[in-house]
């Protein structure tokens, strides 16, 4: 025969209380947002909404890596001060008067970087739309692409900022990341040293690199690095040319940020550890042509690195406080 079991009110009351407190102990904690993301490439990090909009608009690819911590700055188009934090690409400035997502508003940085010595005529408006180009009436200019399917045109096309709720790209959505087109193409020599068919937008620079694989042939200048001001570690390079890591040992001070950047048609990495056990911090994946990574070295010491791809090629960067 089964039993009927009662439950003490007491008891019940206490059960409840579980299963309540329970629950909430399973819910969802704060959005990651509000929690630091720091990068060693540059020694800065990013949180709250800032962390939030960079993440949700495009990472790396499109604002770069953070170059300062957030501080207040005057805008100066409207003369307020509002809480501003650069990135390699562009600016990010907080209004909290406004809502989601226009709280988090980009510099025009294509307008403010825009050389006085361009070719003449490079800013007139164009006389009309060309075939198979994307024109833009409001500054009179032509967005084309270089290649088939690849190209300005098509990268502004698929990248914007997210705000209709609708899946893809609007036109409105790329408008608001990159603004319209200022100039037409044009060779142009960036602060890398690159002299790269080039092209201006509000909020943007548009480098065509046809030696990069088709995901990295259209690249973003580094509007936000060139003139932003900021004071970055101390930088040094090694090149990566003939299966060799040059300097080798780079000798660097405490606080030094070091590029390498693959100078060979051929993938090579930059690994810490061994080959059969690759170690931390250095990590670059594979650097395809002109690819580059880098690292700040925050610790003295010496440090041991080789190229997963090819165990033979090793080098070392010795930090000294």
């Amino acid at each position: 025969m089964s039993r009927l079991r009662i439950v003490h009110p007491l008891a019940a009351g206490l059960l409840l209380a579980l299963i309540v407190l329970g629950g909430m102990s399973s819910a969802p904690t704060p959005a990651a947002a509000a929690e630091e993301r720091c990068f060693e490439q540059t020694g800065f990090c990013i949180s709250g909404r800032f962390r939030e909009y960079w993440e949700q608009n495009g990472g790396v690819p499109v604002f770069g890596y953070p170059i300062t911590a957030p501080r207040d700055e005057v805008n100066r188009d409207t003369g307020q001060s509002y809480p501003t934090q650069w990135f390699e690409r562009n600016r990010f400035e907080l209004h909290t008067e406004n809502a989601a997502p226009y709280d988090v508003l980009l510099g025009r940085l294509g307008a403010e970087v825009l050389p006085a010595d361009l070719p003449a005529g490079l800013r007139d408006p164009e006389p009309g739309e060309k075939a198979g180009c994307r024109w833009f009436p409001v500054t009179g200019h032509n967005v084309c692409n270089q290649g088939a399917g690849l190209g300005f045109k098509a990268y502004w096309e698929s990248h914007g900022l997210e705000f209709d709720g609708r899946r893809g790209t609007s036109p409105e959505e790329s408008v608001a990341l990159f603004g319209y087109p200022l100039t037409a193409p044009t060779m142009y020599t960036n602060s890398s040293g690159d002299t790269v068919l080039t092209q201006w937008f509000e909020r943007a620079r548009f480098e065509w690199h046809p030696n990069n694989p088709n995901e990295f042939k259209v690249l973003l200048g580094l509007l936000g690095k060139e003139i932003s001001g900021a004071s970055p570690a101390a930088g040094a390079t090694v090149a990566i040319k003939v299966f060799a890591f040059n300097p080798s040992p780079l000798q660097v001070k405490v606080g030094t940020s070091v590029t390498w950047r693959n100078q060979d048609d051929i993938g090579h990495t930059v690994n810490s550890g061994t080959h059969d056990t690759p170690g931390v911090p250095l990590n670059s994946g594979i650097l395809n042509l002109n690819s580059t990574y880098s690292f700040t070295f925050a610790q003295a010491g010496t440090y041991s690195y080789y190229c997963q791809r090819h165990p033979s090629m090793q080098g070392s960067v010795v930090v000294t406080p």
